[in-house]
């Protein structure tokens, strides 16, 4: 055998050594790894509902039966989301399918619980989930708020925060005044955690009462948020005056 290929050789043994291998973990006659747990969708954001597929392999050559599974969210000691129990074919697996739902933001993991013939072992698998914008408008402030005229200039002031686990791309601002469009203002991008003020001005109109309103995340800016219900300030009611 020439030097070049002996080294070759040892070099690729060198690396089959310098694997990590994951290993198997037994409960009676099921054998199963962490690697073989898979999730959809396979990079889920927070709010998703995650399936989890497990495979289960029996290592006897008669069919079994007996087999009980549990998947869990974090902890084995956390109520399993998912369980049953199932019968394995001679030398062969079965896949075992639960839902995890609405996943919170950050990092977790899942718990795969396996027991047979008096024997009960488990692995996990670390599962992270991406944070979701955030978007809520609040505190309109009028200034001035009161002795208001017809045709007087009224300024306004909305909050814009994102509240979500994400940064926020630019956005917009609906200000309505009486349900109908005062304007539509354009809002910078925000880090989570973070928030603006937006400001804008309009002439007061006829004497009698009014009511302002502001609605975050009012455009078509394909942003999606984690809570789309908190989007809307609570509205400012107030007064115009006869002249």
């Amino acid at each position: 055998m020439s030097r070049g290929r002996t080294l070759s050789i040892s070099l690729l043994l060198l690396l089959v050594s310098l694997s990590p291998m994951v290993a198997s973990e037994s409960a009676g006659d099921v054998t199963f790894r962490a690697d073989s747990i898979t999730l959809s969708p396979s990079n889920p954001v927070e709010g998703d509902d995650v399936d989890f597929t497990v495979t289960l392999t029996n290592i006897n050559s008669s069919q079994i039966s007996g087999v009980d599974v549990s998947l869990h969210p974090d902890s084995d000691q956390n109520t399993a989301f998912h369980q049953e129990t199932v019968s394995i074919s001679a030398s062969g697996f079965v896949q075992v399918t639960g839902t995890w739902v609405d996943v919170s933001f950050g990092s977790h993991s899942v718990v795969l619980v396996v027991s047979h013939d008096g024997s009960t072992a488990s692995v996990s698998k670390p599962v992270s989930a991406t944070g979701l914008v955030d978007l809520i408008a609040s505190d309109i402030q009028l200034n001035p708020n009161s002795d208001l005229h017809q045709g007087d200039v009224v300024h306004i002031s909305v909050n814009v925060s994102n509240i979500g686990n994400n940064n926020a791309p630019s956005s917009h601002l609906l200000i309505q005044l009486d349900g109908g469009l005062l304007s539509e203002l354009s809002v910078q991008p925000l880090l989570a955690g973070t928030s603006t003020i937006i400001q804008t001005s309009f002439n007061a109109p006829a004497a009698g009462s009014h009511q302002i309103a502001a609605i975050a995340n009012s455009a078509n800016d394909s942003i999606t948020e984690s809570d789309t219900g908190n989007n809307g300030a609570i509205p400012l009611s107030f007064n115009v005056l006869t002249n």
